[in-house]
């Protein structure tokens, strides 16, 4: 897209029309100025079935929206379907030290 006004009308119908695309929410997470907003288009798109690449994303910026707001503990859901480390690459203690 040439300007931010035209990127930001396109992601917003984006989300209007297809609200099951998670792709479009996480770029509106993005455009969001105020913190509930974000989150609850960040909850939206990981609604939506997002793709591995789009779900890391949207789980990355659903820590950081919460720290805004002054949260100290652990998002529930955030990590528990992250894969864990290989330990056949990694020793276990290398592995818990990392987690």
């Amino acid at each position: 897209m040439k300007d931010a006004a035209q990127r930001e009308h396109a992601v917003r119908e984006m989300v209007e029309r297809i609200p099951q695309f998670a792709p479009a929410w996480k770029e509106f997470a993005s455009l969001c100025d105020d913190e509930g907003e974000r989150l609850a288009a960040i909850e939206n798109g990981l609604a939506a079935n997002p793709d591995a690449g789009t779900k890391g994303m949207l789980k990355i910026n659903k820590a950081l929206a919460l720290n805004l707001k002054g949260s100290t503990t652990t998002p529930s859901g955030c990590w528990e379907s992250w894969p864990s480390i290989p330990t056949r690459r990694w020793g276990r203690s290398t592995q818990q030290r990392l987690l």
